[in-house]
Order: C-alpha cells, then structure tokens, then sequence
C-alpha cells in the first residue's frame, strides 16, 4: 500500500510554510501512520 500523496497545498497555510509540497507522501500524521486520509481530513474530525 503506497502513502498518501499530497494533492494541493495553500502557500500561507501551516503547511505550506513549513514547506509541504504538492507531491510529497505523508508517512506519519501526528506521529501515526496513516491508514486512511479521510482518518486525518480537518472536516472529518469535526
């Protein structure tokens, strides 16, 4: 099973100042590997 791929990343976000880039794979999200993005998605935390 391959890492999630970023997809889009907005300049000004967190992310994007810390240097994420369109195309880098996510092996850890906050300290966990990710199964499934959805798990990780902002709106499915809510």
């Amino acid at each position: 099973m391959s890492a999630p791929t970023v997809t889009s990343v907005t300049v000004v976000s967190p992310a994007g100042r810390a240097g994420l880039a369109v195309g880098d794979e996510l092996l850890s999200l906050n300290g966990q590997v990710p199964r499934d993005v959805i798990d990780h998605h902002p709106r499915a935390i809510q």
